[in-house]
């Protein structure tokens, strides 16, 4: 019987995921990756964020879920590791200016690395690792967009190496998010209307940045003073809302000057037709077209990645410096990286 290890969060998602290949005559084993503590001292929020303030009994739900599905869980303190990887690089990407996509990272390090091999090194043997998550994998251990392409997570997921799809399961890239909650309702499961949850953290990002207040100039191009700000790692490239400026037309942030506590903003967005990427993954070729996608929320447009990591696109798109560009070939991940410079 093949045995599988699925991570559970306590969602809907992963939930129908373990019981579905249960379902499949699968030996299942159930695994949380617990990254915060009862009462988060450096979390204000209390919604439903991976990282928010969370009480014991938060904590404990994934473990009774799978309690009254009758499988094995197992959870694991990945609290430490996770400062040190995620944590610690969100901090020093944001206080160097650039808008870090914690998702991404903390999917490829945490929950498809450390996780599962912390679970081996409790002496769990597995065959293949699963998840609740809406992405395909091809017959030769590409990544794939999910069916529905609403729900797709192959943008969070990029950064995972052949190696690892190798030995991962979705058993929800085919499904709807509907027909997941229809699912759920139809095998009992208590979680089928529990809302999703809302990101890596719900509260303000600078709760997490351990910044001391440092007010600087909110400056045009061409220097003009035209607000002042309590800390430039508050805001991100082509933020609109929110500058506590007056102004007759909406302005855009279009730089942060960490050096010079500055922001620069201005009437136009950011908008470039390139930039350049860094540790990068795929093997781009110049000529061949793809679509690139250069945020979660984005819509993918046409353009080419060369070997360099230079990405072009045929139209102008708001790239943000520490966001992930994900580049596809039809509904295949053909690679990505982490954007740098635009231009």
């Amino acid at each position: 019987m093949t045995r599988v290890l699925v991570g559970l969060s306590g969602g809907v998602d992963s939930a129908l995921a373990a019981v579905l290949l249960a379902r499949q005559g699968h030996d299942i084993v159930t695994a949380t990756m617990r990254i915060t503590v009862p009462d988060n001292p450096l979390s204000r929020a209390a919604g439903r964020g991976c990282f928010d303030c969370k009480t014991a009994g938060d904590l404990e739900a994934p473990a009774r879920l799978a309690d009254s599905l009758g499988l094995r869980h197992v959870t694991i303190d990945c609290a430490d590791k996770f400062r040190q990887l995620v944590l610690d690089d969100f901090r020093a990407q944001y206080m160097a200016g650039r808008t870090p996509n914690p998702c991404v990272r903390c999917n490829c390090m945490m929950k498809f690395g450390l996780l599962p091999a912390a679970a081996r090194d409790m002496g769990i043997d597995f065959d293949f690792f699963a998840t609740g998550h809406y992405a395909r994998i091809t017959g030769d251990f590409r990544l794939r967009q999910a069916a529905d392409k609403a729900r797709d997570q192959s943008y969070f997921l990029y950064r995972l190496t052949r190696q690892q799809l190798q030995k991962t399961l979705f058993p929800l890239g085919e499904l709807a998010k509907a027909q997941v909650r229809q699912m759920a309702k139809e095998h009992g499961l208590q979680v089928a209307d529990q809302p999703d949850s809302q990101d890596f953290y719900s509260g303000d990002y600078a709760d997490l940045l351990d910044a001391k207040p440092s007010p600087g100039d909110i400056k045009m191009p061409d220097g003009a003073v035209v607000g002042r700000h309590d800390g430039f790692w508050r805001y991100t490239i082509g933020q609109r809302k929110g500058l506590g400026v007056s102004a007759p037309k909406p302005l855009y942030v279009v730089d942060i000057k960490p050096e010079q506590n500055q922001v620069v903003v201005d009437f136009a967005p950011p908008l470039s037709q390139g930039c350049t990427i860094v540790d990068s993954t795929g093997d781009f070729a110049a000529k061949e077209k793809l679509w690139i996608k250069v945020r979660s929320g984005a819509t993918p447009v046409p353009g080419w990645v060369d070997s360099d990591g230079r990405a072009t696109f045929e139209e102008p798109q708001l790239a943000v410096p520490g966001q992930s560009l994900v580049a596809y070939d039809g509904d295949m991940v053909a690679g990505g990286g982490i954007i740098e410079k635009t231009f």
